[in-house]
C-alpha cells in the first residue's frame, strides 16, 4: 500500500508544468457566464471570468471578433518554451474590441511570461492600453508576442498629460509597476524575447506610444529583446 501511495505521488508531480492546452472562449451577445466557456457555441459573456483565472502552458482565450468588450484583461500564469498562452480572437469581422474607459489599462500582465497576444483591438485605459510589467526583483520573463494590435485612444483624451511616467503609453513592457499615481516602481528583473510587429498606435495621451524597457539581475541585462515593426498614427487601422 505505501508503495502505491508513493508511486501515485510521484505521478501527479511529475504532472506539474505540463501543457494542459485548454480554450476559452467570450462571446458577449450569445454567450452566457453559466456555460463551460470551451467552445464558441458553449461561450462565457463576460471578460470577468478571465480575470479569476491562473492560466498554465498551452492555454488559448478566444474574443468573439465583431464585437466590443467592456471592462480590462488582468491575465495571469505563464506559459512555457513552446506552449505559450495565447490571446487571440474567432469567428469573422473585426478585431475584437476590449474597451477600457478609465480603468487603468486594457490589458494587464505581471510577473509572467510566455503569453502571445494577436489580433485584439483595445481604447482607452488610463495609463497603458496593454501594460506588461513585474512587481518583484529577480524574474527572467521571456518570450512575448504582441502581433497586429491596435491600440488607441489612451489617457484623458480631453488634454495631453505629460506628468505621468514615460512608462505609461500605448504598449508598454517594462521591468517595472505604476502606482495609484501613476508613478513608476522599479524592479531589478529582465525582459527577454520581446517582439511587438505589425501593431498600430493612436490617439495616445500619454507619455510614449511604444515602449520596451529591461532591468538587470545581478549587474546583468536582458540576453534578447527585439521589436518588429510598429505602425504609428497610421491613417487608418487595420482590420
Amino acid at each position: 500500500m505505501k508503495k502505491q501511495i508513493i508511486l501515485l505521488l510521484l505521478s501527479f508531480s511529475s504532472l506539474k508544468g505540463f501543457a494542459q492546452n485548454i480554450s476559452y472562449y467570450i462571446d458577449n451577445i450569445n454567450g452566457k457566464d453559466n456555460n463551460n466557456g470551451r467552445s464558441g457555441k458553449t461561450a462565457w459573456r463576460s471578460l470577468s471570468k478571465l480575470n479569476i483565472i491562473v492560466f498554465q502552458p498551452g492555454d488559448h482565450i478566444y474574443l468573439k471578433r465583431g464585437q466590443i468588450f467592456n471592462g480590462w484583461l488582468h491575465l495571469k500564469g505563464s506559459g512555457k518554451n513552446g506552449s505559450p498562452i495565447k490571446l487571440s480572437a474567432f469567428g469573422m469581422g473585426r478585431r475584437p474590441v476590449i474597451n477600457a474607459a478609465g480603468l487603468e489599462s486594457a490589458i494587464k500582465i505581471l510577473d509572467a511570461d510566455h503569453w502571445e497576444i494577436v489580433d485584439i483591438e483595445t481604447t482607452g485605459g488610463d495609463k497603458a492600453g496593454i501594460f506588461i510589467g513585474c512587481t518583484k526583483d529577480s524574474l527572467e520573463l521571456n518570450h512575448f508576442r504582441i502581433i497586429n494590435c491596435y491600440v488607441h485612444d489612451i489617457g484623458d483624451t480631453a488634454k495631453l498629460r505629460w506628468d505621468f511616467s514615460k512608462y505609461t503609453g500605448g504598449i508598454i513592457v517594462v521591468n517595472e509597476t505604476l502606482d495609484k499615481e501613476g508613478r513608476p516602481v522599479s524592479f531589478y528583473s529582465t525582459f527577454n524575447d520581446v517582439v511587438i510587429d505589425g501593431c498600430t498606435v493612436r490617439y495616445n495621451y500619454r507619455w510614449t506610444c511604444i515602449s520596451i524597457s529591461s532591468g538587470k539581475i545581478n549587474g546583468k541585462g536582458a540576453m534578447l529583446i527585439t521589436s518588429g515593426i510598429a505602425l504609428l498614427n497610421s491613417p487608418q487601422p487595420m482590420v
